[in-house]
C-alpha cells in the first residue's frame, strides 16, 4: 500500500515538474501526454516518443527511472519474501 502512495507521488510530481517547464519553454505538450511520459518513464519501458528538452527535465526523469528500479525491486522482493512468511 505504502508503495503504491509512494508511487503516485513520485509521478505527481514528476508530472508537475516537467509539465511547467515544457510550459515556460512553450513546447506545449498538454497535461495527458505529460502523465502518460511519466507513467512509461517510473514503469522503466521508455518508448521514445516523447523527451523532455531541458536539462532540469532530464535529471527529473533520471530520478523518476531510479526510483521505478526501486520499486520493481521492492515489488519482487516483496513476492519472493511472501512464501517464506507463511510458514
Amino acid at each position: 500500500m505504502l508503495l503504491t502512495f509512494l508511487a503516485f507521488v513520485n509521478v505527481g510530481f514528476a508530472v508537475a515538474v516537467i509539465y511547467v517547464l515544457e510550459q515556460c519553454l512553450s513546447k506545449a505538450r498538454s497535461f495527458d501526454e505529460i502523465v502518460y511520459f511519466s507513467f512509461i518513464t517510473l514503469t522503466t519501458v521508455g518508448f521514445g516518443d516523447i523527451v523532455p528538452s531541458d536539462r532540469l527535465g532530464r535529471w527529473t526523469v533520471v530520478a523518476e527511472v531510479l526510483t521505478g528500479l526501486y520499486f520493481l525491486a521492492a515489488v519482487f522482493s516483496t513476492v519472493i519474501a511472501w512464501p517464506q512468511r507463511r510458514s
